[in-house]
């Protein structure tokens, strides 16, 4: 993800970037080493704090505010526990310390930037 925050970050800056599409399979209760390449609001939120440093190391806390993201390919967890759908969406409402704005997605939806 480096590579790709660095050819983000200057976009950000300059206020030329629209949204990001990024995956949040899973909500943070699934172990690391299941994971398997995906991210959890955690992680999420740890690479937009990556983010955050590369377009304003002097103030990254306002760095991504009003940053809109679309957070895409949250898997289903088969248990009888309450759904991802609703479960990653208020973890990463009480990580957000970057004032990002995030948009979880249902099927039909139109999203404008």
């Amino acid at each position: 993800m480096q590579t790709v925050w660095e050819r983000v970050a200057p976009l950000v800056r300059e206020g030329k970037l629209l949204g990001v599409f990024l995956e949040c399979a899973y909500e943070n209760s699934q172990p690391d080493s299941s994971l398997f390449g995906h991210l959890t609001p955690s992680w999420m939120m740890s690479e937009f704090h990556q983010l955050a440093e590369l377009v304003a190391l002097d103030n990254p806390e306002q760095a991504l505010n009003g940053l809109k993201v679309v957070v895409t390919h949250m898997k289903p967890i088969l248990k009888n526990v309450p759904a991802v759908e609703y479960v990653i969406p208020q973890e990463l409402a009480e990580l957000n310390d970057l004032g990002i704005k995030f948009i979880i997605p249902f099927q039909g939806m139109r999203i404008g930037f």
